[in-house]
């Protein structure tokens, strides 16, 4: 895969086994790092979206945002539901403004 984004999104798709999760929804240690090799691919991407000039509707600005909210210096996700369903609708949201 040579689209940054894509390989974003094949990672956080890993963390969709059932295998991913605690009984009470938090990421096992084997997802969390699968979300901290998504997010060292997507954090410079958003960076790059945030200074570029690209004119974005509301549901990319919030999407952005939402990817944003994941990246340094705030904490990475620990809930399984954060770090699958909303990073990968940001990253649906986000795909074409990445060529």
């Amino acid at each position: 895969m040579n689209n940054p984004l894509a390989r974003f999104s094949a990672l956080a798709l890993m963390s969709l086994s059932l295998s991913c999760c605690s009984a009470s929804g938090s990421l096992n240690a084997s997802a969390s790092a699968d979300v901290l090799s998504a997010l060292a691919v997507a954090c410079p991407i958003v960076s790059a979206i945030q200074a570029s000039p690209v004119a974005m509707n509301t549901y990319q600005k919030s999407a952005l945002n939402t990817l944003a909210l994941a990246c340094p210096p705030n904490p990475p996700p620990t809930s399984a539901a954060v770090a699958v369903a909303d990073l990968l609708a940001a990253y649906a949201t986000l795909r074409p403004l990445v060529k």
